[in-house]
């Protein structure tokens, strides 16, 4: 085999430049700290690495998530603070409208500042997010959600939906709640009925704000499903009563319910003596006397209510008799009947009772309770509970306090309305703690996802930069030996170049 000198020279400068190529793919390690400078330096690792950073990128966006949803929540939060420090201050002011003491001049100054915490409450509703969008719009995040309308209250141009973020590989989180949700779907009475009074002149009963909470845990479905609802009536009318038939000796013949017009057949040794017919309503205490004698008696009555005739002549017998008419005592027993609303029929069975200031009245898995005497006729009514969206209950407030109030009637009506505004508002704010319960709920899930992405970043990282880093004392190492190499090669180099066989030819 021949070896020309330009082999030799080619050779030296191959392995100069491969002892530099080398050298500088070191020198680009130590410069940059990492390992694996192309796919061809470790194409295993490389692979791994494209897994792990997508892993990487992944979990960084669910943190990104996380913020933009802390963020959100967080806003909602202290507005729905403002909204139940405002419901409460609007609460008291309900309690103090319903003071006795007040005019229609005072509560006039009540509705007032109500009417300034309606808008203040509308302008809480509308509120927007660091981002310019409306916290309570769902989906909609750029369209006012409550607007006013003609007739006085607002509509809601939002939507039912929300917005889910995901902050882990199976969790996502609501970033926010529609306005439905927060101010529109809220029961009013109780949450499972709602009462209201009759508008009788001679309304005085007023409901007990706190009946309706008293009701059972599961309404009678009979009742849940009734469409209209049901009535109930008060009788406290004073009924004619009876009359007492005592002969001539005041010994009592007994006693007869009284009807206009009456009619009464007195019998003497068998005989039909006497027919007496009386038209009207007697007094309590009245009496009618009849007298024997003559073809004709007379009679004499205390209460030119009551008139009288004899028909046949009495006969021989007893001296007369004695009409004693017996009215009902005013002081007996209200009664009362509870009725379906829609045709004021009668329940199946009949749900009658005695009525007593302050005792609930039980029907169908309801209790309702009412203070005062009621008059003969007072109707108060339970239907079923229906969505009645916050603002349109502080209206109704509003409407009652600037309604005058100028008779004992109107003032029992007020206060029954006070009284319903108190169970729809406390309602409307157990719908609000309701909601930023929620919402804290879901702060606190997020806080606890962001610990366990922090640690999933961490150990991505830290793999990451086990199979990416580079060891510097390897490396450090390892330059010197490709240093001294490089040297060997260019001295080498040296030597070589000099050879030829020329240089031996004399």
């Amino acid at each position: 085999m021949r070896i020309s000198s330009r082999f030799f020279q080619t050779l030296s400068i191959n392995s100069i430049l491969d002892q530099q190529v080398r050298l500088s793919k070191t020198q680009n390690q130590l410069a940059t700290g990492k390992r694996i400078m192309t796919p061809a330096d470790d194409p295993v690792g490389t692979s791994q690495l494209m897994q792990l950073r997508q892993t990487e990128n992944t979990v960084e966006q669910y943190q990104a998530n996380s913020d933009a949803a802390i963020n959100r929540l967080s806003t909602e939060e202290g507005v729905l603070a403002g909204v139940t420090n405002l419901l409460q201050r609007v609460r008291e002011q309900a309690i103090q409208a319903a003071n006795a003491s007040q005019t229609n001049e005072t509560r006039s100054f009540i509705a007032a500042e109500t009417r300034q915490r309606l808008e203040e409450l509308v302008g809480l509703a509308n509120t927007k997010d660091g981002n310019g969008e409306y916290l309570f719009a769902g989906s909609k995040g750029f369209t006012e959600p409550f607007v006013p309308n003609a007739a006085g209250g607002y509509d809601y141009f939002g939507d039912d939906s929300q917005r889910f973020l995901q902050i882990s590989a199976g969790r996502q989180v609501a970033d926010g709640n529609s306005g439905s949700e927060v101010f529109g779907l809220i029961r009013n009475g109780n949450g499972s009925f709602v009462t209201s009074t009759s508008t009788s002149a001679t309304l005085e009963a007023t409901l007990d704000p706190l009946s309706t909470a008293s009701a059972s845990a599961t309404v009678n479905p009979q009742y849940a499903d009734a469409v209209e609802g049901y009535r109930i009536v008060f009788d406290n009318s004073v009924p004619p009563g009876v009359y007492e038939l005592f002969d001539s000796s005041n010994v009592s013949l007994g006693t007869t319910p009284y009807a206009d017009p009456l009619n009464i057949s007195i019998n003497i040794s068998g005989d039909a003596a006497a027919a007496i017919t009386l038209s009207g309503v007697p007094e309590n205490g009245d009496e009618f006397v009849l007298h024997t004698g003559g073809n004709a008696g007379t009679g004499m009555v205390t209460s030119t209510s009551v008139q009288g005739r004899f028909e046949p002549a009495l006969v021989n017998g007893v001296n007369g008799y004695t009409l004693h008419f017996i009215q009902a005592d005013p002081g007996d027993p209200i009664t009362y009947e509870v009725l379906t609303s829609g045709d004021l029929n009668p329940l199946a069975p009949p749900v009658t009772g005695t009525y007593t200031s302050g005792e609930p009245i039980p029907f169908r898995g309801a209790l309702v309770t009412l203070n005062g005497t009621p008059a003969d006729g007072d109707t108060f009514s339970i239907r079923s509970s229906e969505n009645q969206n916050i603002f349109q209950t502080l209206q109704n407030f509003i409407t009652a306090l600037e309604t005058p109030v100028t008779s004992p009637a109107e003032m029992a009506e007020l206060n029954n309305d006070i009284n319903r505004f108190l169970t729809d508002i406390d309602q409307g704010m157990d719908n609000i703690l309701t909601v930023r319960a929620g919402v804290g709920a879901r702060l606190n899930a997020i806080d606890a996802q962001r610990y366990i992405n922090d640690d999933q970043l961490f150990q991505t990282t830290k793999i990451i930069s086990s199979i990416e880093d580079l060891d510097y004392a390897e490396a450090i190492s390892r330059l010197n030996l490709q240093m001294a190499g490089l040297q060997a090669a260019q001295q080498t180099y040296l030597k070589v170049q000099d050879l030829s066989l020329f240089n031996f030819l004399r």
